[in-house]
């Protein structure tokens, strides 16, 4: 078990060089969060341990891959807006709703934390309009600056995306679902 925490430890570290190498392109940070977890998972199934502990380590990493996944993924869009590749977001508006939560708006401030809650930049909203799913543009995508920057890209994973979010809250997504699309810039540091 210390081999194989030894070896994924090193693993991470490995993939947050190359991370640093390639600066954070939106194709990299996409393709690199993917890396990780067919990484460890690779770790859980070429390591030499009694079965037992390589079933429960199985069960431990399918039991938290999306999350460890997660936090990987939110990193990455933290150093995409602190290098200034990302200048856009979007989320879905039946979630302000349902929270009775105002709309961000022009000239809001917002601090990106990283994962120990430190502030890593601030950014200030520019514009704030809404819009279906399916009027998205490609410029939105592209200010994003995720995976490859195509509304084709962009449709993809927000569609994967706003459908867990919709059903995490017992409501469904459709591709007519208003998108809130905000546009901001980084202004510290």
């Amino acid at each position: 078990l210390q081999f194989f925490l030894f070896g994924l430890n090193k693993g991470f570290q490995f993939l947050f060089v190359l991370l640093r190498i390639l600066q954070f392109s939106g194709n990299a940070a996409m393709i690199l969060s993917d890396l990780t977890c067919l990484m460890a998972e690779f770790f859980l199934f070429t390591i030499n341990l009694p079965i037992a502990v390589l079933n429960f380590a199985f069960f431990f990493f399918e039991l938290f891959k999306i999350h460890l996944c997660s936090i990987l993924f939110y990193i990455l869009l933290a150093e995409l807006v602190l290098n200034g590749i990302k200048t856009a977001t979007a989320s879905a508006y039946p979630l302000y709703e349902q929270e009775q939560e105002p709309l961000p708006k022009a000239g809001d401030y917002s601090v990106i934390l990283n994962t120990k809650g430190e502030a890593v930049c601030i950014i200030r909203t520019t514009k704030v309009y809404v819009v279906p799913f399916r009027e998205v543009s490609a410029d939105h995508a592209f200010r994003e600056g995720e995976d490859d920057r195509s509304l084709e890209s962009w449709r993809k994973v927000h569609r994967d995306f706003f459908t867990r979010e919709m059903n995490d809250e017992g409501l469904s997504f459709d591709e007519d679902m208003p998108v809130v699309c905000e546009e901001f810039m980084r202004v510290y540091p």
